[in-house]
């Protein structure tokens, strides 16, 4: 396993360097740990540790990390491309930030449920398997360490069909995808509304979703609820599920602040009490990203507060004290003051709710692209509002006004209108004379 260790900081010495200093470190614990523990002594005291769960999927080749066995499955036979069998079997395990699959082929398969057992702590080297939720563990032992989990052997919930009526909130195009048995396909991913709160969801026969638009609500027949990451709800929408529109709009499982525990995905409401500037920063791929903290309070009990860090584009909008936002599939953790937030990434969603006594009537104007978002300008007021038309588009907007935010019910990008054009610059010179 010492050859696998090595592979971790591969990049920054010699084998013969490292082979020393495991040789040093052995005799400086007295000769009191075996090689493998003064490999990972070396390993750490070079800076690359251990990572949790939840960070695998951030580095690019080889890591090491611990996990709990929750479950372990039987072998199963499969069929490969050249005719012959194979056998697979995967390890589920888990450590208080997650849970990780691990999977195993052909004799290791095979051996896998006569070696190990649920509830036993192993440690795991290893690299990206063919999908982000898998891993190609290279070695893998039993290990002493004591290993908080967020869950306990056996806990993960199986998958299993149900019916169920949900908003879709996030849709991404169609793309092509190759299968293991090498054939293409096409899939749709995005984020739904339910009574579970937000889930992720996968289809992998778009037609099912034709005609089906963001902010409108379905009713899913038999689809697959499978459990994700954080303990959230992943569905699965394939051949055996239908789907129709539905006009009802169902009920959204929003989280209470006091029953919001730390590495979980929660959907909540709240009143933003606190906002704070945007700080941009630079990611390590050298592109620019945003920061901004928030707080809410429960919109029934504005002694009830949670702090929200928003990130990228949520983070450069602007957003507004006294304004209800909805935030959908955010991670509950402990920040550094030590109270739960909620983090908001690229994966969930923010809005903002729009009062229901609101009148809609035709606006039009120019998309702009600022620091604090898309505004749009009328000539003689602007407003923020969220758009998917690009920075100088003329649109006219079926939208309601609720104070600095706009909210647009539906938009069409329209021709400049000359006069418009003339009016405004007119105005514009009497001001300045």
């Amino acid at each position: 396993m010492v050859r696998y260790h090595y592979a971790l900081v591969d990049d920054l010495i010699s084998r013969e360097e490292f082979d020393t200093k495991i040789e040093q470190k052995t005799k400086e614990c007295g000769n009191l740990v075996d090689e493998t523990a003064a490999a990972l002594l070396v390993v750490r005291d070079l800076g690359r540790e251990h990572v949790p769960i939840s960070k695998l999927y951030k580095k690019s080749s080889l890591f090491c990390f611990f996990g709990k066995i929750l479950e372990i499955s039987k072998p199963k036979e499969f069929d490969r491309q050249d005719g012959s069998k194979g056998m697979v079997s995967r390890m589920i395990v888990g450590d208080r930030t997650g849970h990780v699959t691990l999977v195993f082929w052909d004799e290791q398969a095979m051996a896998l449920i006569d070696t190990f057992s649920p509830g036993e702590c192993v440690e795991i080297i290893g690299k990206p398997g063919k999908n982000a939720k898998e891993i190609q563990p290279l070695n893998m032992r039993k290990s002493m360490v004591m290993i908080e989990c967020s869950r306990e052997p056996g806990s993960i919930k199986a998958p299993e069909r149900r019916d169920i009526d949900m908003t879709l909130l996030v849709r991404s195009p169609v793309r092509e995808y190759t299968r293991r048995d090498g054939t293409s396909g096409s899939m749709v991913t995005g984020l739904v509304a339910a009574d579970v709160g937000a889930a992720r969801f996968v289809c992998f026969n778009p037609a099912l979703l034709e005609g089906i638009t963001v902010g409108m609500t379905i009713h899913a027949s038999s689809i697959l609820e499978k459990e994700g990451d954080y303990q959230s709800t992943e569905f699965v929408i394939d051949d055996q599920c239908t789907i129709t529109s539905i006009e009802t709009i169902p009920d959204i499982g929003f989280s209470s602040y006091d029953a919001i525990l730390p590495d979980t995905m929660v959907s909540v409401q709240g009143i933003i009490t606190e906002v704070r500037p945007a700080k941009k920063f630079i990611r390590k791929d050298g592109t620019e990203s945003y920061v901004r903290n928030i707080t809410i309070s429960e919109p029934n009990d504005s002694t009830k507060t949670i702090p929200v860090v928003l990130w990228d584009e949520a983070g450069r909008n602007a957003w507004f004290v006294q304004e209800c936002i909805e935030i959908f599939f955010a991670l509950a953790k402990i920040g550094r003051s030590g109270e739960i937030e909620v983090s908001l990434g690229k994966g969930g969603l923010i809005r903002p709710i729009c009062d229901k006594y609101n009148e809609f009537s035709d606006i039009c104007g120019t998309v702009l692209c600022t620091e604090d978002g898309c505004v749009l300008d009328t000539g003689t007021e602007s407003y923020h509002f969220f758009s998917s038309n690009p920075s100088g588009s003329v649109v006219s907007a079926k939208a309601a006004i609720q104070g600095a935010r706009l909210f647009s019910e539906s938009e069409k990008i329209t021709d400049y209108s000359f006069d418009s054009v003339k009016s405004r610059i007119n105005s514009f010179l009497k001001e300045t004379e």
